[in-house]
This record gives structure tokens, sequence and C-alpha cells, in this order.
């Protein structure tokens, strides 16, 4: 394979199954909310956005989101106000707009993994299948695949009692044939 063709495969392997997930594609638009944000701190700080300490996205949309760092401006703005850089990240405040980055994506992230976890199973002992989403649409098909194995079981019975009903009949049929034969031609019975 040639490298685009390798690059080609791998996109269409991660769009898969889960490529338009709603739950997964709801966490990825509030991570990025989270992310570009306003941090409202009681500190006196120029660094209230990502973008301030030199983190920004690349300029090509095709890289969705991805984050590019431009290491001088993050220096400078450590260096010139580690507590406000700090604060940009860890604020541990009562709202939201007052909570840093970090803390931010930590809730969100709690958040998708209980919602994923509510959907798919095997979060804080939610192990059996009754317990989430995808478990109990398992349990249904399984219902289903009982009951359509029922009905087969019931329809290879039938079928065998009718079966059993068409050799009798065949079986009186060739009584009753050998009976005229006998009656008309005066033999014996038999051939």
């Amino acid at each position: 394979m040639s490298d685009r063709e390798i690059e080609l495969w791998e996109e269409k392997a991660k769009s898969g199954l889960i490529g338009n997930d709603r739950i997964i594609s709801s966490f990825t638009n509030t991570f990025r909310v989270n992310l570009y944000g306003r941090v409202e701190t009681d500190f006196d700080t120029e660094y209230s956005h990502l973008t301030t300490v030199g983190i920004t996205t690349t300029k090509n949309y095709m890289d969705r989101g991805k984050l590019e760092i431009d290491e001088t401006k993050l220096r400078e703005a450590i260096e010139s106000d580690p507590e406000g850089v700090f604060e940009l990240f860890a604020a541990d405040g009562e709202s939201r707009a007052e909570q840093g980055i970090a803390i931010r994506l930590r809730h969100s992230l709690d958040s998708a993994i209980e919602s994923l976890a509510e959907r798919a199973g095997g979060f804080k002992g939610k192990i059996q299948n009754h317990q989430f989403t995808l478990g109990r649409n398992i349990n249904n098909i399984e219902d289903q695949i009982s009951n359509f194995e029922r009905r087969l079981v019931d329809t290879e019975e039938r079928y065998w009692r009718q079966f059993t009903s068409m050799e009798q009949a065949i079986a009186r049929a060739n009584e009753q044939a050998n009976y005229f034969y006998a009656q008309m031609f005066g033999g014996s019975g038999g051939f």
C-alpha cells in the first residue's frame, strides 16, 4: 500500500462505528467549549484564555481542533506570571466560569465516562445487561432469538406430525389398494 492509501484506510477506520455517535460528538463539543472559554479568577492576570499563553488550534480545519503550542510565548507567560498561568489551568472556583481549564475538562470527562458507561456498561458496577442501554438491547435480541428458536422447534414438530400422518395415510392407502387388487384378481393379496 502507498502512504496515501494507508492514510485513507486509517481515516476510514477512525470514522467507523463511533464516528457519528451522538454522545461522543456532544462531549467533543463540550471539551472544545471548556478549552476555549474564558477563565475568571480572583487574580489580576492577563491570562484568561489558552490563546493568551500561546496555545491555539491549527489553521487547517481538517485537523479538527488540533492544538499547537507556541513554546516561546508559553515560556514567557510562565516566567512573567506563573500564578496566573497556574490559575488558568487549575482554578477551583464555584461556577464553571471560575474553574480552570483542567478542572473543567476533568468534570466533563467524568460526565462523558458516566454517559458512555450508562450506554455500554462496565463502569461503577454496571456489569449486568439490564443496567445499561446496550445490555438491554442485547437482552431484547436474545429474547427474540429464543422466540425464533421456539417457533422453529414448534414448526419442526408440526412437520414431523404431518409427515407421520402422511406416512400412516399412505400405509392405509396401500392396504386398501392391496385389498382391492386381491378382490379384483382373486389373488392372495400379494403381487
